[in-house]
């Protein structure tokens, strides 16, 4: 499975398995990247997790982790006699390594589908949905791997010069109406028509292509852009609009940049 994501290298690789206590529960972000699921014994709202690898003082304090093994009792409770048995299971089964890695494909496939917009989420829900794929009721590696596949394509294709106009009440807290458009014209003119209705409410998110290219449109038909705001009585200053577009585009920053869309300066609120 193709996920991006960047490797963290500080966890040792001693050739042995270890056992954790995820207080709040194995999901995606719960644990370093890199590190292999060998078991995994439930306890309610926690976790026991047997890893590949010895996790460090700075990833057992940054992921909430305590070095502990399961008890007796719950040991008893899932069949085994000792703690012993849990390491020969996990080192006389054939398929540790495949089932290791599912686990692990499955986990990063949860954590890709987490960052994605609500829109696109529900656009996997439905397609799952008509294809027969079970998203919430034990979805195998492979079948996730063929989703994650399929939409990674599709969204890295539109997502960049994708717009999204969205008008909202006046706490900003109700969406009252949205639209998308691929074009940089259609997403401007559907932005000043909204602010009669929402005055300083309306805003277009994209990622960061999607801001160039709408600072670039109205930069190079600054006389349209004048014609449009005055026909609409849009109530920002056409000259501050079209000033602000001839401004190089400040470069996004930060984990979510180039995953989240956000708001494109200066079609933004308020």
């Amino acid at each position: 499975m193709k996920i991006r994501h960047s490797k963290i290298t500080a966890s040792v690789d001693t050739g042995m398995s270890y056992w954790y206590l995820f207080k709040h529960g194995l999901g995606p972000g719960t644990m370093p990247k890199g590190v292999n699921v060998l078991k995994v014994i439930d306890d309610g709202w926690k976790d026991y997790v047997l890893l590949d690898k010895m996790l460090t003082t700075e990833e057992l304090n940054e992921y909430e982790i305590k070095e502990a093994t399961p008890p007796d009792d719950l040991l008893a409770e899932n069949g085994y006699s000792s703690l012993e048995e849990t390491y020969q299971d996990v080192t006389s089964s054939a398929d540790t390594a495949v089932e290791a890695a599912d686990n692990m494909n499955i986990f990063r496939f949860y954590d890709w589908y987490n960052t994605l917009p609500l829109k696109q989420r529900h656009e996997v829900d439905d397609w799952c949905d008509e294809w027969g794929y079970p998203l919430y009721d034990d979805c195998s590696a492979e079948d996730l791997s063929t989703i994650h596949d399929h939409f990674e394509s599709e969204f890295s294709q539109r997502n960049e010069s994708n717009f999204h106009v969205a008008a909202f009440g006046n706490d900003y807290d109700e969406l009252q109406t949205s639209f998308d458009f691929d074009n940089p014209k259609a997403a401007i003119t559907k932005w000043v028509e909204l602010q009669k209705a929402w005055p300083l409410n309306v805003m277009i998110t994209g990622f960061q292509k999607a801001e160039e290219q709408l600072r670039e449109y109205v930069a190079a038909h600054p006389d349209w852009y004048r014609a449009l705001s005055e026909k609409h009585h849009c109530p920002y200053d056409p000259e501050y609009i079209i000033a602000e577009c001839e401004k190089p585009v400040r470069p996004r920053t930060g984990q979510y940049a180039n995953i989240y869309p956000d708001q494109c300066h200066p079609f933004g609120l308020g």
